[in-house]
This record gives structure tokens, C-alpha cells and sequence, in this order.
């Protein structure tokens, strides 16, 4: 058998070969991208820093009332609830100020916790590389304070939103004011 009679035996299939190459190149890339799509959509029904369908978000100004300070309003929510969670939206949207009541708060623990200490926050796992060892217990210098690290946790990848890496006790003396979830 000669090359040239391979050749010409191979020949007129040619197209038929160079057409099923790019279906299948096409049928990967459209599987590829509806994969996406279905990842996506899936991720869309979650809520950011790991809320529940439950939660709400609640935008409070003070600019003509008088002032209510932060730990005037969780003790009228204490009075009638007696496990809840609020978070506080910063500035930044690394962070978010937290107060917990008998809550699980599931990116550190499914346990209830208690409470937060003052002066105290969950970290994203991370920052370990962050954190001073000095008094024992870890602790993380962030926005000008001092906070002991209480727990840490994974954080999600998410592509959709940015979930928070650290997590800090809330200010109860501050006005009550800005965007709580």
C-alpha cells in the first residue's frame, strides 16, 4: 500500500472528520457554560455572611429623632425574642459588627452561643498568619482596637457576593443607626 492510496481512501471523509472535531468542541463549551449557568443560579439563592431566609435588612437614620444608642434597641428586642442575631454593615466590606443572643451563629459553631464578649471577634481561618499570641489566647489588632479571637471559621468562596472575614462585637454605646441585618 502506498501513501498516495491511503491518501485517497482518507480523502473524502475529510469534511466529515473536521465537522465532528467542532461539534464536539461546541458541545463541550455549551456544557461548560449551562454548568456555569446552573452554579450560578444555585448560588443566587443564598444570602450573604451565611443568613437564613428568615433574616431581614433593616436601614435606620436619626438625623431629626432623638438619638437611641445601639443597646437601647437590643434590649427592646431582647424583651421579645431570646435568641437572634444582628449584624451591623461597615464602611468597609471586610467586616461587620455582630451581636449574638443564644444563637448558632454557623460559620464558627452549630452551638448556641451565649453571647460575644466585649472586645472580642470571629476571624476568617486565613488571617491565622495575623494573629498575636501574646496573653495566651489569640488576638488581631483591627481598626485601631484590640480584639481577642472568640472563634474562626472557613469562609465560603462565593463568586456572587463577598462574605465578611472578620467579624466584631458591636458598639452598644453608638447611635443607632446605618444598615442592620
Amino acid at each position: 500500500m502506498s501513501l498516495k492510496y491511503i491518501h485517497n481512501q482518507i480523502m473524502p471523509y475529510q469534511k466529515s472528520f473536521y465537522l465532528f472535531i467542532y461539534y464536539i468542541v461546541f458541545t463541550v463549551f455549551v456544557c461548560l457554560v449551562f454548568s456555569s449557568l446552573a452554579t450560578s443560579f444555585e448560588n443566587s439563592g443564598k444570602l450573604e455572611d451565611d443568613l437564613t431566609e428568615q433574616s431581614f435588612q433593616l436601614t435606620v437614620s436619626q438625623e431629626q429623632s432623638p438619638s437611641v444608642t445601639v443597646k437601647e434597641w437590643l434590649d427592646t428586642v431582647r424583651k421579645k425574642d431570646d435568641s437572634f442575631l444582628v449584624m451591623k454593615r461597615d464602611a468597609s466590606y471586610v467586616s461587620k459588627e455582630i451581636f449574638l443572643q443564644n444563637y448558632p451563629f454557623r460559620l464558627a459553631s452549630d452551638k448556641k452561643i451565649e453571647g460575644l464578649p466585649n472586645q472580642s471577634a470571629f476571624v476568617d481561618e486565613s488571617y491565622k498568619q495575623n494573629f498575636n499570641e501574646g496573653s495566651g489566647k489569640p488576638s488581631l489588632r483591627a481598626f485601631g482596637k484590640v480584639y481577642t479571637v472568640y472563634a474562626t471559621f472557613n469562609n465560603p468562596n462565593d463568586s456572587l457576593r463577598m462574605n465578611s472575614t472578620i467579624y466584631y462585637t458591636m458598639n452598644q454605646k453608638a447611635k443607632f443607626e446605618g444598615d442592620f441585618l
